[in-house]
């Protein structure tokens, strides 16, 4: 629902777009104003029935980012998809006059990926892309596919220890050689995020952390 009075600027919009996801959110999980609220108090955060309703109605004109987040946590939803709902293909206006597809400002927002676009000028059109630190995209790359590898060791590893004895010594030596070349890549994009400047546990593997996780 759009707000009664326009948004004024970009970031009166930005703020619109995210008001109508959460209202829309809302709806969709048959969840009061009340009971959002409620969850976000749980969560540590509480927002009043009234800061929701002004929010999704525009007489909050502004959002703050603990706002976002614990609303995000609230519905159950990850924050990214209230900031762009209709990914992926849906247009944005990621910033003042840079209009893309919503998939496109995701990437960028989450470090996937740059942004552009193409401006006319003077009948010619240009093709232009926002400057980006390569180091700090890479690690969150990296940091992304360490997490995706360990959580795959952790499960063979998790899979070793509870199966039988009816497999082969063919298989067997095939799941160790695969558990060797995922521990390796760990290891690796473990040393390539501490040059990037990430921070890394002690432990390389986090086994009760990753495997309770998974289990969960």
């Amino acid at each position: 629902m759009a707000w009664t009075k326009p948004p004024e600027g970009w970031n009166q919009q930005t703020t619109e777009r995210i008001a109508s996801s959460v209202q829309a959110r809302r709806k969709a999980k048959k969840m009061t104003a009340a009971q959002l609220a409620d969850r976000t108090a749980e969560l540590g955060h509480p927002l009043s029935r009234s800061v929701i309703s002004d929010i999704e109605t525009g007489r909050k004109r502004s959002l703050e980012v603990g706002e976002l987040i614990v609303l995000a946590a609230a519905l159950g939803v990850p924050p990214i998809v209230l900031i762009y709902p209709d990914i992926p293909d849906g247009e944005v206006e990621a910033l003042p006059g840079w209009q893309v597809p919503s998939g496109a400002a995701l990437d960028w927002f989450s470090g996937d990926g740059a942004l552009s676009r193409t401006r006319t000028a003077d009948d010619i059109t240009h093709f232009e892309t926002l400057p980006v630190d390569r180091d700090q995209q890479e690690l969150v790359r990296a940091v992304r596919a360490y997490r995706r590898t360990k959580r795959a060791l952790m499960r063979m590893i998790a899979d070793e220890m509870i199966a039988d004895d009816s497999r082969t010594p063919a298989e067997i030596e095939a799941g160790r050689r695969i558990q060797r070349q995922l521990s390796e890549e760990v290891e690796r994009l473990r040393e390539r995020i501490g040059e990037l400047g990430g921070v890394i546990d002690e432990d390389p593997l986090g086994i009760q952390e990753e495997s309770g996780r998974d289990g969960a």
